[in-house]
């Protein structure tokens, strides 16, 4: 401890600087006032400032001594003090009150093993017509970090001979609500869409998605018109919002045009347009691993 100024019971005030001293030192102090020359071992006795001293009368313990000292005068402080990463339990918060109540989401809780789609309220799905080059963007919200193994899609009438399709994973921006970009690893690449049935791509290695806000990703190069398995208005988690109030659907996907079918590109923002849409839209299958 580094001090200044010592209060010393009986022997009045004893000023020094730059003295370290622990509880285990002991200490000379002058018998009226006097500065401390320094932290001294035990001996018989000591001339110091002229005077003979002995001992037993100029040692003190640190726990005997009454400190006094003015913040400003300590030095080595921080400018400030980060708390290291911890944890508590909520019963050891006393003012915890209802802002720690269990409020996950159905979204929270998946099974090892099981597919899922990403969606609010999916318990019927319908089909739909996907022609264009566009590349649909479906938002899901991950509540827990979460392991996915694989993706899948399913063709419900056929595509044009030859063609394919394409479907993968973005990031998203939760303050813009669009997506950013593709997670590596989840890029199916060409599948054929010129045939009907469930298009499965399982990743390389599996995918760890930490908690925030992601887009399913699909795209046909289908010049003719097929349908795919497909979410319902009423079944997309609601976090895009609609530009004006009214109507009677909310459910709302991205739809990013671009010219021509190709790859899923490595950035959703090189595409020509992200527009929020209202309607029906196919739905995307992911796979706890």
């Amino acid at each position: 401890m580094i001090c200044e100024e010592v209060k010393v019971f009986q022997f009045g005030f004893c000023s020094f600087d730059t003295e370290i001293f622990d509880e285990d030192s002991l200490i000379y102090i002058h018998p009226i006032t006097g500065a401390l020359t320094s932290t001294l071992p035990v001996a018989t006795s000591y001339i110091i400032a002229g005077y003979a001293v002995a001992a037993s009368v100029i040692f003190l313990h640190f726990d005997q001594v009454n400190l006094s000292v003015a913040w400003s005068n300590i030095t080595g402080i921080p400018a400030e003090f980060p708390p290291s990463a911890h944890s508590h339990l909520k019963s050891e918060i006393s003012d915890a009150g209802d802002a720690f109540i269990d409020r996950r989401g159905g979204n929270y809780y998946r099974r090892s093993g099981r597919w899922y789609l990403p969606s609010d309220n999916a318990t019927a799905l319908t089909a739909t017509n996907h022609t264009t080059p566009s590349v649909f963007f479906v938002p899901f919200v991950v509540e827990k970090s979460t392991v996915f193994s694989a993706m899948a899609v399913e063709v419900t009438s056929a595509g044009a001979g030859g063609s394919n399709l394409t479907f993968g994973i973005y990031n998203g921006d939760g303050s813009t609500c669009e997506p950013t970009t593709l997670i590596a690893g989840t890029d199916s690449g060409l599948i054929s869409a010129a045939s009907t049935g469930v298009k499965t791509f399982t990743f390389s290695s599996p995918v760890t998605l930490p908690p925030g806000l992601y887009f399913t990703a699909f795209s046909t190069g289908s010049g003719t018109a097929h349908q795919m398995r497909s979410l319902s208005t009423n079944s997309f988690a609601t976090v895009i919002g609609q530009a004006s109030a009214g109507g009677a659907n909310q459910g709302t996907y991205i739809n990013g045009t671009r010219a021509s079918f190709g790859a899923l590109p490595a950035n959703a923002n090189t595409l020509t347009a992200l527009n929020a849409t209202v309607g029906v839209i196919y739905g995307a299958w992911l796979r706890v691993n």
